[in-house]
């Protein structure tokens, strides 16, 4: 099977409208302690879909932030409020009953200084229906507060003033559940789940090196950024999520492409921090890849997703792929759009990372004189094909396109051992957590190779960065190998 450049391929989120809980059978009381991590786990998801916000990343471990979000969904509910899961909680939990945060409030205008429950109530309604509210203030009609108010308010046509009155009232608690579309209809997705409608946009035309740091864990990164002519396509939108962490969700999630193809698996979100900047708004990443299969490929995208090319798009097939990390997530909206690499709760070793980005907002970036100098290209040999990846520096890629590009240090390579192949030398590379087959190809400028997948490292941890060429590839599906080529000069110039 071959794929070809130039195209691209559309991808649409869905979020699910029920419970989406599997444990239909009350566990026995949950508390501070308790060992039923499974049902722990089951409760912390449905207090994070009913808009109550968790800190930290202990699926499965009741610890103060889950005590103390059980301790507000019972003082809305009117039950007792001890922080403890018992079972008038827990058939409150997974009941039909709307949340507090869809039901109306009583008549009047909202603003900065209503009381905070009614405040709290107004703000997860804008997150259940997409709107991000950044450094979570719940209860505090902030800044934040009143900017998603008057996007909900452009959004519904109704005035934006940034004070919820009674029309802005019925139309948010009227509320579809879904991001509004701000570009083209949305495509109808089967119930139980809703399609989000999700704009796209090109990145400018023109070079720009810039360059922003970028916390993972316990580690900073260099975030460099390098627009080109060519650009990159992304979803600019933000999913409806509680908590811009690691969470592994047990709901299916929908993949449906441009042309209405669905693909059903389990999304998994990822904890971002990018500068000075710490949020607790939802976020999620979109990608439009530019990829497509070539034409007469019959089922092409399908067995590419049964391959292992979900996991790039941030949906993986099976609920055991989905428990592991998302490294991808977009950037909070003053950088509009874009892409960083993260690895959940994993500590990463220090690197950079270049992404295709746009130049809205370009003072919160310093602006680089140069790339650092080349260095060879390494790309896995024979992993699975949603787990291979290409190192590089930025400087041996076309300077006329915009790349994506995590740059190693050399003392990665090291304990390596080399055999000879066709086109460069292949390694066992030993790296911090991860063990891997690399291939090393020789040094071309321009490089034809421009695929960034991801490597499953050793302790489980999946590092994940979007994928794109502009040449020939050519995917063995029974073996998992990648084969990359130029196009042939009779093609060169389609797309």
């Amino acid at each position: 099977m071959q794929l070809s450049s130039g195209n691209w391929v559309y991808a649409a989120y869905t979020r699910p409208t029920g419970t989406g809980g599997r444990l239909a059978v009350y566990p026995g009381l949950l508390r501070p302690g308790s060992d039923e991590r499974a049902a722990i786990a089951q409760v912390q998801r449905r207090l994070l879909q009913l808009g109550y916000p968790l800190a930290g990343l202990g699926f499965g471990r009741f610890g103060p932030s889950t005590e103390q979000a059980v301790r507000n969904f019972q003082r809305d509910r009117r039950l007792q409020v001890d922080g403890w899961v018992g079972p008038n909680t827990w058939a409150a939990l997974f009941s039909n009953t709307p949340p507090p945060s869809t039901v109306p409030l009583a008549p009047g205008v909202l603003r900065p200084d209503s009381p905070p429950a009614a405040i709290e109530r107004v703000q997860r309604a804008l997150l259940r229906q997409g709107y991000a509210i950044a450094n979570l203030g719940f209860g505090r009609f902030g800044p934040n507060t009143t900017e998603a108010v008057k996007q909900f308010q452009r959004d519904r046509g109704l005035r934006p003033d940034g004070i919820v009155g009674p029309r802005t009232q019925a139309a948010l608690f009227r509320g579809t559940g879904g991001v509004v579309n701000r570009s083209r209809p949305s495509a109808p997705a089967t119930p139980p789940a809703k399609t989000l409608a999700l704009p796209v946009r090109a990145l400018p035309s023109g070079p720009m090196r810039l360059s922003l740091p970028v916390t993972l864990g316990e580690q900073t990164l260099a975030l460099q950024i390098d627009t080109g002519s060519t650009g990159l396509r992304v979803w600019e939108d933000v999913l409806n999520r509680d908590r811009a962490q690691l969470q592994p969700l047990n709901e299916q999630e929908v993949y449906r492409d441009r042309e209405g193809n669905v693909w059903t698996g389990y999304l998994a979100l990822a904890t971002v921090r990018i500068g000075d900047l710490a949020t607790t708004a939802p976020l999620e990443v979109h990608v439009v890849q530019q990829v497509t299969c070539a034409p007469g490929a019959i089922a092409c995208e399908a067995e590419l997703k049964a391959a292992g090319l979900a996991g790039n798009l941030g949906i993986a097939p099976t609920q055991d792929e989905a428990s592991l990390p998302n490294p991808l997530a977009l950037l909070p909206a003053p950088w509009n759009a874009g892409y960083v690499l993260s690895a959940g709760d994993q500590p990463q070793a220090p690197g950079q990372l270049t992404l295709g980005l746009p130049t809205r907002r370009q003072s919160d970036f310093t602006t680089l004189p140069s790339f650092p100098a080349p260095e060879l290209t390494y790309q896995l040999s024979e992993p699975n094909l949603g787990e291979t990846l290409q190192f590089t520096s930025p400087t041996q890629l076309d300077t006329t396109s915009s790349d994506l590009v995590l740059q190693v240090p050399a003392d990665w390579l090291a304990n390596s051992q080399p055999q000879a192949v066709n086109g460069g030398a292949e390694l066992e590379v030993d790296l911090p957590a991860a063990i891997a087959d690399f291939r090393v190809q020789s040094a071309q400028l321009p490089s034809p190779y421009r695929i960034i997948l991801t490597p499953e490292t050793a302790a489980g941890s999946r590092l994940g960065l979007p994928f794109f060429w502009h040449y020939e590839v050519t995917v063995e599906l029974a073996t998992g190998r990648i084969g990359l080529r130029d196009r042939p000069p009779a093609t060169a110039n389609e797309s």
